[in-house]
């Protein structure tokens, strides 16, 4: 089995690559492309590590997830968000 270029398939099931398309900040939704021209994206893996690409720069982290509150720090930032889970 293959799992994003790798032969082992991770053990969490929330591992994989999730793409913003859209962001919400004090009930106003935006396009992610209109703040970062490349985009952002995060790559969930095993043990709580993850990699965050934004606006092209990618840089390591950790992720957490407790209840519904989603954790990420890495790269000089920490950022946490609340709401439904979402599968890749």
């Amino acid at each position: 089995f293959n799992f994003m270029g790798k032969d082992k398939v991770p053990s969490d099931p929330n591992a994989g690559v999730y793409q913003a398309v859209h962001a919400d900040m004090w009930g106003v939704q935006t396009d992610v492309s209109g703040i970062w021209e490349k985009g952002f994206s995060i790559e969930l893996m095993d043990k709580g590590k993850c990699k965050l690409s934004v606006d092209g720069k990618t840089s390591n982290g950790k992720w957490t997830l407790d209840g519904e509150r989603f954790t990420v720090s890495g790269g000089g930032q920490q950022r946490y968000a609340q709401g439904r889970r979402a599968h890749p």
